[in-house]
């Protein structure tokens, strides 16, 4: 059996690169369509991910899976849009009900085969759809220590700082023995979150890059967790 990792929800190789280059086999499935890919480790599944579920399974039961990660789609969750819920619930009824299965598939999955997870989420009433209280916040700049000195980023430079020096207040639910890694701070350059300060609108592009995972953060997240491999 080969290690394996499995990141829901998440087209940005960020989070999977540290396990990538350890050896361990990728695989990101996103809700989005695009063109799937493989390269170095990292393999790229896209569309509904409550259509393979079972595809999920005979990954899981065929393999060693040493993390789940879920990025879940907070379009319908994040306070940053409480605005909007009246009227969405208006529209249907069961947006929230629909929005908590999308982050139940993850959970359910790490739960029955008993893996190490994490649940994503920036500020979400996340923990009061599945009654449950996250375990863990942080800031990306809590976690740019992470990163070396001279640090760019990789994807988006001309939005994010270096060494993730920004705030954005993230959510986590964790499970089956995942280990929080510790802290190493910078300090962020303002108190304004670049996703929203340095992009408008609702491209599909400007979404990708405001959900895009810390780097410093998926960095330490894998040292945490491979500590005694």
């Amino acid at each position: 059996m080969k290690d394996i990792a499995i990141f829901l929800y998440c087209k940005s190789e960020i989070i999977a690169k540290p396990w990538a280059e350890s050896g361990v086999e990728c695989h990101l499935f996103d809700i989005q369509e695009y063109e799937g890919s493989k390269t170095d480790n990292i393999i790229h599944h896209c569309g509904d991910i409550r259509k393979v579920r079972k595809e999920l399974g005979v990954l899981l039961r065929s393999n060693n899976c040493r993390i789940i990660g879920s990025f879940t789609p907070c379009t319908d969750m994040s306070v940053a849009g409480a605005r909007h819920f009246e009227k969405k619930s208006l529209n249907d009824s069961l947006f929230w009900a629909r929005a908590a299965e999308l982050a139940l598939i993850g959970l359910d999955l790490a739960e029955f085969f008993e893996i190490p997870y994490f649940i994503e989420n920036p500020r979400t009433v996340l923990g009061t759809l599945i009654e449950r209280k996250h375990e863990f916040k942080f800031h990306p700049w809590q976690f740019g220590g992470y990163l070396p000195e001279e640090h760019k980023h990789s994807l988006y430079p001309e939005i994010y700082p270096p060494r993730d020096a920004y705030p954005k207040e993230t959510w986590l639910w964790v499970g089956n023995g995942l280990w929080i890694p510790d802290p190493k701070p910078v300090k962020p350059v303002s108190n304004d979150y670049p996703g929203w300060s340095k992009l408008g609108g609702k491209s599909d592009r400007t979404k990708e890059i405001r959900s895009c995972t810390p780097e410093g953060f998926s960095i330490a997240l894998y040292r945490a967790n491979t500590f005694f491999d």
